[in-house]
């Protein structure tokens, strides 16, 4: 595929360069200075960089953009991603990553942990887990859950719903597409702490290569007052990077154009600097097991709740963001081809 710089690029790189800074305690390029900058990325990468301003580099300590440790998004990420993971090959598991229903029984099939699926809705007609027809009552008979698109991506549908009697009276909007009915399961205390609306869901990324799978970073995603009760980044929720020892980072960020940066919560003003997340070792080992089962996929990144006694699987993506991962860990450049390179020996 072959990428063409397009003036919808330098509109962009225009744009990129007069919004605010993430880092206004640090000195800050001219203008002019920041223009340049971004229409070399748009020359070079045929992309402009819309997460320039949270990656810092606008500030003046950062002098040739090139040199730093931060991935272009299409021709050193997503392109290659794709290639790798093949989702268009006729014996890719990709689906089962893509498909809810599919990979909730596949992971329940091998003994991992995922939130219980009890529904699935088809074209507006309710059925069990064996796919069998049910009516409309019987979801009465359920609490406490979650509806989402079953393919869906980003928080692109998700409603959650009390009690099964609210959801007899607002069905109306699924009676075209497939969905899941997934129950909500309870945080770890110390998440719960951080914000309790929404289930805050750590993305970790396993990558296989020299015959095994290695974690390549970890984030928390927190949701916000003004991020509908979902944890997505999307939505107006927070990022927040996580050590290799699983301890929070100093920022949690927001994305661009939601906001900026914060050391605490908005909402409940807990401080995010060395929170420990609870059995991160056990995240990491639950992960690399998961990956092993998807053998046919190169790269996932994978939604992790992290419950009260341990981690529960909630999805993974063969087609993860690693702007996502770079807004809250720092460049991951080096780190990414590195295990490219490492694939491609094998």
């Amino acid at each position: 595929m072959k990428l063409k710089v397009n003036c919808n690029m330098l509109r962009g790189a225009i744009s990129v360069s007069k919004d605010c800074s993430y880092y206004p305690e640090f000195a800050r390029k001219k203008f002019i200075v920041r223009l340049f900058d971004n229409l070399r990325w748009v020359f070079k990468y045929k992309e402009y960089n819309r997460f320039y301003n949270l990656y810092g580099l606008d500030l003046k300590r950062v002098k040739r953009i090139f040199d730093t440790n931060y991935c272009d998004y299409d021709l050193n990420f997503r392109l290659i991603r794709d290639e790798l993971n093949n989702p268009n090959s006729p014996n890719s598991q990709v689906y089962l990553l893509r498909d809810k229903f599919q990979f909730w029984k596949y992971l329940e099939s091998y003994g991992v942990k995922s939130p219980r699926v009890f529904a699935i809705i088809i074209d507006g007609k309710i059925y069990d887990t064996n796919l069998q027809e049910r009516s409309i009552n019987w979801i009465c008979n359920f609490n406490d859950f979650f509806v989402k698109d079953n393919n869906g991506e980003c928080g692109s549908f998700v409603k959650y719903f009390h009690s099964g009697k609210d959801f007899t009276q607002e069905n109306n909007y699924l009676s075209s597409g497939t969905f899941i009915c997934q129950e909500r399961v309870k945080q770890a205390e110390q998440l719960s702490k951080l914000y309790s609306n929404s289930v805050n869901t750590i993305r970790i990324v396993t990558v296989r290569a020299n015959n095994d799978i290695h974690i390549l970073s970890a984030i928390l995603r927190v949701g916000t007052s003004g991020s509908n009760n979902v944890d997505n980044w999307a939505k107006g929720g927070l990022v927040i990077g996580i050590t290799s020892e699983g301890k929070l980072q100093e920022f949690g960020f927001y994305k661009p154009h939601k906001g900026t940066k914060v050391k605490f919560h908005p909402d409940t003003g807990e401080k995010f600097d060395g929170l420990q997340i609870p059995y991160f070792d056990l995240i990491k080992a639950t992960v690399i097991q998961a990956h092993k089962l998807f053998y046919g996929i190169h790269s996932i990144g994978w939604d992790v709740c992290v419950g009260e006694d341990g981690p529960i699987l909630i999805e993974g993506n063969d087609n993860w963001e690693i702007s996502l991962m770079q807004a809250a860990c720092e460049g991951l450049k080096k780190e990414w081809m590195s295990l490219i390179k490492s694939k491609n020996k094998n």
